[in-house]
């Protein structure tokens, strides 16, 4: 669905409203989405790993 579809968005932005089962399932799949992609130890394993092939390329 494109936002620019203005009476379908407002459709889904009602039903997610009046809808408790669906604001928890969205939520908990935001969490989700978020905890694995913002993983603290994963993206400090990510720095350590660029900073190495920065620091080995100058070799």
């Amino acid at each position: 669905m494109h936002p620019s579809n203005h009476e379908e968005y407002s459709k889904r932005i009602l039903q997610i409203l009046e809808d408790e089962n669906l604001q928890f399932k969205m939520g908990k799949k935001a969490n989700e989405f978020v905890s694995c992609k913002f993983d603290i130890e994963r993206i400090v394993l990510e720095n350590i790993e660029f900073y190495k092939s920065i620091l080995n390329h100058d070799k």
